[in-house]
């Protein structure tokens, strides 16, 4: 009766609701059970004392069927939340036209530029220049690669009198015995 009460914020008293339970009780309307010194009231359940071997053999099957189907949902779940993860990884066509769009507006604007640049013969380079500097840089890479190898032949005969033992490294670190004399008869 409090709670009936309460639920209905106070519009019942706690006394009528207290009656009426009562009054449902006794024309078995719901039941009523003794708890210390209050009624709590219920539902009436229907009870089914028919539970054969034959009935309980075919919810066993339902039971089985329903897990089974339970099963194969499950997977089927699985399989189409990855599916949807696939399809949420993908740009929605909207985004790929408005970024085609841009792209095309940044090509006008290059282009445009490009032309200007090819449209004005003040920037351009004389053709006496280019060859000049193609030869030049076919000189200063032909220096390069000789030099390149003149270093490897030094180091490989630097590394066949060097011990055994010594790294690249410890080579600029460590003194050797006898390089004095070397350094002294140099000048250095």
């Amino acid at each position: 009766a409090t709670e009936i009460s309460a639920n209905l914020h106070n519009k019942i008293t706690k006394a009528h609701a207290a009656k009426d339970l009562r009054e449902l009780h006794q024309n078995k309307q719901i039941e009523g059970r003794a708890a210390g010194k209050q009624v709590v009231y219920h539902a009436i359940q229907d009870t089914c004392n028919e539970a054969t071997p034959e009935i309980i053999a075919s919810l066993d099957w339902k039971t089985e069927r329903l897990q089974e189907q339970v099963t194969s949902l499950q997977v089927i779940e699985n399989k189409t939340r990855a599916e949807l993860a696939a399809i949420c990884g993908r740009p929605l066509v909207s985004e790929l036209r408005r970024d085609i769009d841009q792209f095309e507006q940044e090509q006008k604007l290059i282009r445009a530029r490009l032309n200007k640049v090819r449209g004005s013969d003040l920037d351009r380079v004389p053709v006496q220049h280019e060859v000049n500097a193609e030869k030049d840089w076919n000189h200063w890479q032909n220096q390069a690669n000789i030099r390149r190898r003149i270093c490897r032949d030094l180091w490989r005969k630097c590394s066949e009198v060097m011990p055994e033992n010594m790294t690249r490294e410890e080579l600029w670190v460590r003194d050797l015995p006898g390089w004095e004399l070397i350094y002294s008869d140099a000048g250095m």
